[in-house]
């Protein structure tokens, strides 16, 4: 099953660069299904679900784990050069959204009958 997010950066240039990333599912339950998908780029950092918005992860990087987070967010179908992109806001980067391909719970489990 395939699953959709709608993701965007923020970029905080005081101090050491880091960057705020969200990506926002369609439900809460999607955002559960692909969290593991999204750990699988080998950061020392974890997406963290959304405590306001339960159908989204959220996670901060620097820029080393930014360039790391960009090319396993392109596998994804992101556009890699819209993510972190200035070309709108110096704040934000474009839009962008990735899809997850994840094994659908209702099809791991059935009922067995005697």
């Amino acid at each position: 099953m395939k699953l959709s997010a709608q993701g965007r950066l923020n970029h905080h240039f005081w101090g050491d660069y880091h960057a705020g990333l969200v990506l926002a599912f369609d439900t809460p339950e999607d955002m559960r299904l692909a969290l593991p998908k999204l750990a699988s780029v080998g950061l020392p950092k974890q997406w963290v679900p959304g405590e306001k918005a339960p159908h989204a992860a959220f996670i901060t990087v620097n820029s080393d784990e930014l360039a790391m987070l960009k090319k396993h967010l392109g596998t994804l179908g992101a556009d890699v050069d819209a993510i972190d992109s200035c070309a709108h806001s110096v704040d934000y980067g474009d839009p962008f959204s990735i899809t997850v391909e994840v094994e659908d719970p209702r099809q791991l489990s059935f009922p067995f009958y005697c």
